[in-house]
């Protein structure tokens, strides 16, 4: 049953030693009333694959961190998607916030997911999902693929990225709900392509390192941190590969500090090239037609596919302040609260959601 739905033979023993362990919480859900399709989707045996990638194939660690993953995502990834875009098609009327639709291949596995981020951040209902919009810098090229027809592409703009301002302004909380939102897209569209090619697909990361200030980023580096470790928590086995282009000089310093947060599993999918990065995107990234892309990438695209990344401006904290929203996940400085205040902590915890390793 396993090998049917794509599960490599060198993984059967170990999602079968994963599932022993979760068995029992599946089934007791699959009883209740209301069952909640989070729980649903993180059990779906391709899915479980990635726990167990994620972690090494260490199994006690993969079902700690599938277990950590099914509480914060009811928390969290609802009101992310449901704030930073939209369900565009209107037949979906059983698909929610987790990604579930009855569109199938016909023999029950979903190939279809319709959420689409807004457009533009003024298309945003709320202050801080407009904020994430505008400032976040995470973005799946909608429709784009790599060489298998089936990989995502999605382009992370770290170089643009306003470190210095998000500190500044407290703004943290309006960018991660925005990252946790696009995360979540790349996530349910590996996941539809997985159900229907019968095989783990992963997407193609592309992070664009042009306008870095490494100085800045020192001095501001448990943004970084906060940044990754929530990918590295809650999302996993995302990538196949992550290369990062447009390196400036000195960045391997940077990354040496950065990657210590990161297991060898995800260290070895990285590849660093400077400005000359077409044939990267070819070889690394396995993207043989570039077409798709923006035109700085080599492609023919304009810009309007990927994230604006736009400077943070003077008075976005007294906005998102003002807010009479709830706080989505970090309070802003000095605010009362059980879990980490204030984006600019020089802790890289992720709040009261620090995963349980």
């Amino acid at each position: 049953a396993l090998r049917a739905v794509g599960i490599a033979a060198d993984e059967m023993e170990l999602v079968q030693a994963v599932w022993k362990e979760i068995r029992a919480e599946v089934l007791a859900e699959l009883e209740r009333e209301g069952a909640s399709r989070s729980f649903m989707l993180l059990a779906e045996p391709l899915m479980v694959v990635r726990f167990v990638r994620a972690r090494e194939r260490d199994v006690a660690k993969a079902v700690d961190m599938w277990r950590e993953t099914l509480r914060w995502r009811d928390e969290h990834v609802p009101r992310a998607l449901s704030e930073c875009g939209t369900f565009v098609d209107d037949d979906d009327d059983t698909e929610d916030a987790h990604g579930d639709d009855d569109t199938s291949n016909g023999e029950g596995r979903s190939t279809a997911w319709s959420w689409r981020a807004h457009r533009e951040p003024s298309e945003a209902p709320t202050v801080r999902s407009e904020l994430g919009a505008r400032h976040g810098h995470a973005r799946r090229i909608e429709g784009a693929t790599a060489s298998d027809g089936l990989s995502p592409i999605c382009v992370w703009r770290l170089g643009r990225f306003d470190l210095a301002g998000t500190v500044r302004e407290d703004v943290g909380d309006a960018v991660v709900m925005y990252q946790i939102a696009m995360l979540e897209d790349t996530l349910q569209t590996c996941r539809a392509a997985s159900r229907a090619a019968r095989a783990l697909v992963r997407c193609r990361l592309i992070i664009d390192l042009e306008g870095l200030a490494i100085a800045q980023t020192m001095r501001h580096l448990h943004v970084v941190k906060k940044l990754t470790s929530i990918g590295k928590a809650y999302f996993p086995e995302l990538s196949a590969s992550a290369t990062i282009v447009n390196a400036p000089f000195g960045f391997q310093t940077l990354w040496r500090v950065v990657s210590m947060v990161l297991n060898d599993h995800m260290r070895a999918k990285v590849h660093i090239v400077g400005t000359t990065f077409e044939d990267a995107l070819v070889s690394h990234a396995k993207i043989d037609d570039l077409t798709p892309l923006p035109a700085r990438y080599g492609g023919k695209q304009t810009d309007a596919v990927i994230a604006p990344t736009l400077p943070v401006p003077q008075g976005a904290g007294d906005r998102l302040r003002a807010d009479t929203d709830p706080v989505f996940l970090f309070p802003p400085k000095g605010a009362s609260s059980s879990s980490e205040s204030g984006w600019s902590s020089s802790s890289s915890a992720v709040a009261a959601s620090r995963p349980k390793m």
